[in-house]
């Protein structure tokens, strides 16, 4: 049985350059701050797709936050993964545009920044 789809492996490929890329521009890890090894799309379930290279749905994380934090202990709601994204690279932070991608404005401001005032 195939992992993942065929039209999701296309989309894949086109996208891995941009995504190397943009682990570079990362620099590091948008939750510790260590050396990023991957993209992790924030837009879950059929968005994912629209999320592959869009600067604000995805975060740029290492291996152990991916399994640790991310998928790890809870899974770690999308607001907060958004308030990630905005401490780390607020320049590519845009809710408007991620709410736009998700087709629904559900996430607001306000769920956001109840995970800046306390990050936990």
């Amino acid at each position: 049985m195939r992992k993942v789809s065929k039209k999701r492996a296309k989309l894949m490929r086109e996208a891995k350059e941009w995504r190397a890329n943009f682990v570079k521009y990362a620099d590091c890890c948008d939750i510790c701050g260590a050396m990023p090894h991957l993209v992790h799309e924030i837009a879950r379930g059929i968005h994912r797709e629209n999320a592959l290279m869009a600067p604000y749905a995805i975060l740029a994380l290492c291996s152990l936050c991916h399994d640790r934090e991310i998928h790890g202990r809870e899974e770690w709601l999308i607001p907060k993964q958004l308030a990630a994204l905005y401490r780390s690279r607020p320049d590519d932070y845009d809710l408007d545009r991620f709410n736009q991608l998700r087709g629904r404005v559900n996430i607001t401001q306000g769920m956001v920044d109840d995970f800046l005032s306390d990050p936990s």
